[in-house]
């Protein structure tokens, strides 16, 4: 189990896509790290990682942060600050145990933020999950 993350979540949990397959005995932090080891899901976040190559200072909210990995990887990668959004507190608790990283528990269709405060939005693997993801791409843009 992921460190700080508590036992698994029952069945009725905040992780659509962990209910979907299953709800299975382990924490949807667990989840999410088995899901981004799969190799295609790897090399699916390498590419998105490639095409927001951070300049140095910048500030992104990665939308949909899930453990923090992708936010972890855009600090190692240049980025100045890393806003790591999800709607799930437990999955913001693990992406923000990076002294660099602020987790923020937020919905993509409405984040807590003024326009042009950060330099980058991403969400990857996220719109599938969002009840409106027009709305989402307009917050996000």
């Amino acid at each position: 189990m992921a460190e700080g993350v508590g036992p698994p979540v029952p069945c009725g949990g905040t992780s659509s896509a962990w209910q979907r397959d299953g709800c299975r005995s382990e924490s949807a932090g667990d989840y999410v790290d088995r899901v981004n080891s799969d190799p295609a899901v790897a090399a699916l976040r390498r590419r998105a990682h490639d095409r927001v190559e951070p300049i140095a200072g910048w500030r992104i909210i990665d939308v949909g942060c899930g453990t923090g990995t992708d936010a972890r990887e855009l600090i190692t990668r240049g980025a100045r600050q890393v806003v790591a959004g999800d709607h799930d507190p437990a999955m913001v608790a693990l992406a923000g145990e990076h002294p660099r990283v602020v987790g923020v528990v937020a919905d993509a269709r409405a984040l807590p933020f003024r326009s042009a405060v950060l330099d980058v939005a991403r969400a990857v693997r996220v719109l599938m999950h969002v009840s409106d993801p027009e709305r989402a791409v307009d917050e996000l843009v």
